[in-house]
């Protein structure tokens, strides 16, 4: 009986591909390392490079990886392009600087692929993050990636592909050398000054930085005196708290004096952007904990319907009172 073809588990995901990955640095790694990715920062490179601490695949990795196979799959057929899956690929001369590209493509009728193409499932909520379809406008560590894919291909230009909210756009980044070379450059520097020497980065305030110090297992005991560094820390973080409740007051300003334009219409159209200040009408809500104690509950349904909530560490910084 035939039962069709097997389906392939994308290579990338793959213990053999996750351990290649430990031993080069490649388009995720670099965006990191230069400080234009808002999630992953120096220290979660220089750990990965020397602890492999994300070698296996999570969840949200395989589903990911899957959306984008099909997200190249809708721009091969919609933009009539032939699709290449490669596999990682070193820059020539290098024995570090290496890229996995989603996919190259080319012409339906091309023997080659002309370009690198980056796919991307990005959440609704994002959507304001990109420009329209066919523009390069598109988050910053997006584009850094396109450019890693070009210079170690030798390609002139990166498709970035996103599916945003069931609907796909292509938004091509040009290659630049010249970035790439300081690129590389910034790279080289990182495996110098802390792989090889063993120095691991400070923490910053990329996500990961901010789950490595929730998920640490502390032991919570006195107040300790901070030193001259903690001292310049402390004034860096009230100093910064400081403007952003100026920007914020500024903000509110800027919001009142628009509504003043606006006055009795539902929005207003600029260069910019757009505006919208619609009315919405009322709701209303069922208070559900007194409704259930109108009903005189026992202990035993407390205890069922309760929820618990894990243990937390809230961070308060207060500025001394002079």
């Amino acid at each position: 009986m035939d039962f069709g073809k097997v389906m392939e588990i994308n290579p990338n995901l793959t213990p053999e591909h996750q351990a290649k990955r430990r031993l080069v640095y490649g388009s995720t790694a670099a965006p990191a390392i230069m400080g234009l990715n808002p999630y992953r920062g120096k220290r979660a490179v220089y750990d990965f490079m020397t602890t492999g601490k994300e070698v296996e695949a999570n969840n949200r990795m395989i589903i990911g990886s899957l959306q984008e196979s099909s997200t190249l799959a809708i721009h091969g057929a919609l933009w009539k392009r032939k699709i290449w899956t490669p596999g990682m690929r070193m820059l020539e001369g290098s024995d570090i600087i290496a890229t996995s590209v989603d996919a190259l493509s080319g012409e339906l009728d091309a023997d080659e692929p002309d370009r690198c193409v980056e796919a991307k499932n990005v959440h609704f909520g994002s959507r304001d993050e990109w420009g329209e379809n066919g523009t390069s406008i598109a988050p910053l560590h997006y584009v850094a990636q396109c450019q890693w894919h070009c210079g170690v291909w030798g390609m002139d230009q990166c498709d970035l592909v996103a599916m945003i909210g069931g609907e796909i756009s292509v938004h091509p980044i040009k290659a630049s050398p010249q970035l790439f070379g300081k690129m590389v450059e910034y790279v080289e520097r990182f495996h110098r000054d802390y792989v090889l020497a063993g120095v691991r980065p400070e923490l910053d305030g990329t996500r990961a930085s901010s789950d490595e110090q929730r998920t640490h297992e502390w032991k919570v005991d006195d107040f300790i005196t901070g030193d001259a560094h903690a001292e310049e820390l402390m004034m860096g973080l009230l100093s910064v708290s400081e403007e952003i409740k100026a920007l914020e007051y500024k903000e509110e300003a800027y919001r009142n004096l628009l509504k003043d334009q606006i006055k009795d219409h539902s929005g207003m159209r600029c260069a910019m952007g757009t505006i919208t200040w619609k009315p919405r009408r009322g709701s209303s809500s069922v208070d559900w904990r007194n409704l259930a104690e109108s009903f005189n509950p026992t202990a035993e349904q407390y205890t069922q319907y309760t929820k618990t909530t894990q243990p937390s560490r809230p961070f308060v910084a207060r500025k001394a009172k002079s």
